[in-house]
């Protein structure tokens, strides 16, 4: 388990659940789901290929990093564009109401970092 600071919030990520504490005392636990659809999304996102020789080598680890990756991403762009914590985890977790396009618009941004991510062996 390793707990980031960033921004207002404690971002806690163990071996497949992650878990994001803001000031408040709100929570919000993620854990995988493996699902077709996000199966695909993780291979999508760069998140292995059982045919390649990389961190990510099947269905289950695809969608684990996926994961862990996921909220933390959204932790650093928030930390990024100067708020204290997620407007989309934090409506997520019982806080403040966002609208849809500003979940959308967030996820979407999240996404994309994960895939830039991915496409340059980088971690963010």
């Amino acid at each position: 388990m390793t707990v980031h600071k960033v921004g207002e919030c404690e971002v806690e990520i163990g071996k497949d659940y992650v878990v994001t504490r803001f000031p408040d005392g709100k929570e919000l636990h993620a854990h995988p789901n493996f699902s077709e659809e996000d199966i695909a999304r993780a291979y999508a996102l760069g998140y292995g290929d059982p045919d390649c020789d990389c961190r990510f080598h099947d269905d289950r680890a695809a969608v684990v990093g996926m994961t862990l990756d996921h909220d933390y991403y959204h932790s650093l762009l928030a930390e990024a564009r100067g708020l204290p914590y997620s407007p989309a985890l934090y409506a997520a977790a019982g806080g403040d109401p966002i609208t849809h396009q500003e979940g959308d618009d967030e996820e979407r941004i999240v996404f994309l970092l994960q895939r830039l991510s991915n496409e340059t062996d980088e971690e963010l």
